[in-house]
């Protein structure tokens, strides 16, 4: 009776465990591509599986995913268009100065419109590039020498790592930080500090 007891004991607890396992194999699966979407990364490859409530859950991710990527398209769209829409009066007003005479007034808004000008590039650069760049891995130290490249600032030590980002929009957004940093302050200082998960760049 005993043994029988410890057979079946035994038994019961290793389909016990494999039923566990093939039940919570599909939620970490979920997790992890739902961390995966948040960082921007391919999830093509999920396919919602397991008890009925977490294929329910899998699909309502999966729903939720394209909503999201049609609203960033929608929105990147729009960008694209304002912008676009704003070269025309730019560019009639820079051909009514080009007529005027060379008076400082004149040249204060030619650098005007040529700052709106160089705004809106930046603003189609970005929804052209928005959609298109993929993160990839890239080496921090290469990444923040690309930065800093040619500019006085103080860099504090900084532990080098892979990481995975989207390397030209964020030298762009950098770079501007960094512009601005060293034209309007007295110093310019950046801090790289990190954890298993993020990264944190200060300027």
């Amino acid at each position: 009776f005993i043994f029988w007891l410890i057979t079946a004991t035994v038994v019961l607890s290793l389909i016990s465990i494999l039923f566990i396992r093939r039940q919570s194999d599909p939620i970490r699966e979920l997790a992890d591509a739902a961390a995966a979407f948040g960082k921007g990364q391919d999830i093509s490859g999920f396919k919602p599986r397991g008890a009925t409530e977490v294929r329910m859950a899998g699909q309502s991710f999966l729903k939720m995913r394209r909503r999201i990527r049609r609203h960033l398209e929608q929105r990147t769209l729009m960008l694209a268009g304002v912008s676009h829409d704003l070269r025309t009066p730019l560019t009639r007003l820079k051909l009514q100065l080009a007529m005027q005479d060379d008076t400082e007034d004149t040249r204060a808004a030619r650098r005007d419109i040529d700052e709106m000008e160089a705004m809106l590039t930046g603003y189609l650069d970005f929804a052209r590039g928005m959609g298109k760049e993929k993160p990839q891995g890239t080496r921090l130290s290469e990444f923040i020498s690309s930065v800093v490249k040619g500019r006085d600032l103080n860099i504090k030590p900084y532990e080098d790592r892979e990481i995975s980002i989207r390397p030209l929009m964020l030298k762009r957004c950098l770079v501007n930080l960094i512009s601005n940093a060293v034209k309007y302050g007295n110093v310019c200082e950046l801090t790289v500090t990190q954890d298993d998960e993020f990264l944190l760049i200060d300027v």
